[in-house]
């Protein structure tokens, strides 16, 4: 992606992969996504979050 996100879970369940980490994604999770790093995004439940993009 060409920039940068990060963001906090408020409701929902999932998860994200990176080449060599996943992170579990509920209420209170926070992720950071770098720009051009690769990830896979698996949502279970309708996931709602609050996100800061950045360049």
């Amino acid at each position: 992606m060409p920039w940068s996100e990060t963001f906090v879970v408020y409701t929902g369940t999932g998860s994200i992969q990176f080449a060599d980490e996943t992170v579990e994604l509920a209420p209170g999770t926070i992720v950071n996504l770098r720009k051009g790093v690769p990830y896979v995004m698996q949502i279970v439940t309708t996931l709602e979050k609050m996100a800061v993009i950045t360049d």
